[in-house]
């Protein structure tokens, strides 16, 4: 598969090196806006890419050659016609990825990009992943996104509140489904079901929190280097604090419903 970039309506530029997608796609469709498109063909599957190329993922599956797919402009709902006469209809959420310090602001663009934002300065920088972002997180002068099979953890300059230049600093190469994930100065955080696991930029584990309840809601504290400490709200109504280096969560408040959101001030 070749992409090229159309400009003025006669100039033809490639997109990234050809693809061998290893089956014969039967159907292209490109998505309002022409960010992404499907793909359906001899494989089976209806699969997301975006403009650029890179597979996002498999939407859904068929028992036989697909020949059409189409995309629905007002709904964003995609339809796939087999050989065998069947239609099949996926409906595709777009979700929000993104994270917020401060006055740092980093969001998924396209799927396999991160643009950081100075909100002060209004600067912005981009940085191209090339593999479908599944979380980004954002602390100082950290910045940790997690790939299908890596997290990788970019930096800046401590001593510049301006600076925007993010560089790789370390990559965890592992696979972690976790249902949140946060960076503090020395460390990352994973949130599961009921529990938080805190880990080095190298990937070792190094302290794990066992909750009672399922972990609704988790807010990062600023503290002093290797000594953050979050706030965590459960679905029993307990709220917690916990500091990184205390393996005892503390108890702040419990009420009779689930906590949705927490937040604290001085």
């Amino acid at each position: 598969m070749n992409i090229y970039s159309i400009s003025g309506g006669k100039t033809a530029n490639p997109v990234g090196n050809p693809k061998d997608l290893g089956f014969d796609p039967c159907s292209i469709e490109f998505f309002p806006g022409g960010e992404y498109m499907v793909i359906a063909g001899s494989d089976k599957k209806v699969t997301l890419w975006n403009k650029e190329g890179v597979q996002l993922g498999t939407i859904g599956e068929m028992t036989d050659w697909i020949w059409s797919v189409s995309v629905d402009p007002t709904t964003k709902s995609i339809f796939a016609g087999s050989n065998k006469g069947n239609i099949a209809a996926y409906k595709v959420d777009f979700k929000k990825v993104h994270g917020l310090y401060q006055e740092r602001y980093a969001y998924r663009e396209v799927m396999t990009d991160v643009i950081i934002q100075h909100l002060v300065t209004e600067t912005r920088v981009k940085i191209r992943c090339r593999d479908y972002i599944k979380k980004i997180a954002i602390y100082k002068d950290r910045l940790a996104v997690q790939l299908p099979e890596k997290i990788i953890i970019y930096s800046v300059s401590p001593d510049d509140p301006y600076d925007m230049k993010y560089k790789a600093h370390k990559k965890i190469n592992k696979r972690i489904d976790c249902n949140n994930l946060f960076v503090v100065s020395q460390h990352l955080i994973l949130v599961f079901d009921k529990k938080i696991q805190l880990l080095s930029f190298s990937g070792i584990l190094i302290k794990e929190w066992i909750l009672e309840a399922s972990i609704r809601t988790t807010k990062i504290i600023a503290g002093p280097p290797k000594r953050e400490s979050m706030l965590v709200g459960l679905a029993n109504g307990s709220v917690y604090k916990i500091f990184i280096d205390n393996a005892f969560p503390i108890p702040i408040v419990k009420q009779t419903t689930g906590i949705k959101l927490v937040d604290v001030s001085i």
